[in-house]
């Protein structure tokens, strides 16, 4: 099970789908399909159990995701959700990173990702792995809700980091 207690939200992104509580194993099978298309180098997905701490795990306290995983920065991890909450479909990505990197970062202001440790390419391709998470989060999310004429522009969307 993978522990998210020391684990800090660098970025977010999240909407409800109306009317759709049942279908988040449809919508997580279209966002691996789009992350299989991208072919991107290095990364890997699977679907895991997650917690904050062992014994709110013990108490039933976690949450399934699909993490992704970049093979260049395993201190960064993208978890994506698609749980039930009454009638509706809660969609969300984090991008989350070790406090013990976090704590070397120098700024995270307006969703740039600025850290001593990283040199500009280094930067590009944490930003590039958080990009095309999102991407195909937020596409298969939206392809999804077409599918069920629900209005685009209605949808409640919540962003923190993203541009």
């Amino acid at each position: 099970m993978l522990n998210l207690k020391d684990g800090k939200i660098v970025r977010e992104w999240s909407t409800m789908l109306p009317e759709c509580q049942t279908e988040g194993p449809g919508l997580v099978e279209a966002i691996q399909k789009k992350l299989s298309a991208y072919e991107v180098p290095g990364l890997s997905w699977k679907e895991e159990s997650a917690s904050t701490g062992f014994m709110k795990s013990m108490l039933g306290k976690r949450r399934d995701f699909l993490v992704v995983r970049s093979e260049q920065f395993p201190e960064w991890l993208v978890c994506i959700g698609a749980r039930e909450y009454g009638r509706f479909l809660n969609v969300v990505w984090y991008l989350t990173t070790s406090p013990k990197f976090l704590n070397k970062m120098r700024s995270a202001a307006a969703g740039e990702v600025l850290v001593d440790e990283l040199d500009v390419f280094d930067q590009q391709d944490v930003n590039a792995f958080a990009s095309v998470t999102r991407m195909a989060t937020v596409t298969a999310t939206e392809e999804f809700a077409k599918k069920r004429n629900l209005d685009l522009e209605r949808l409640d969307r919540q962003a923190r980091g993203v541009r």
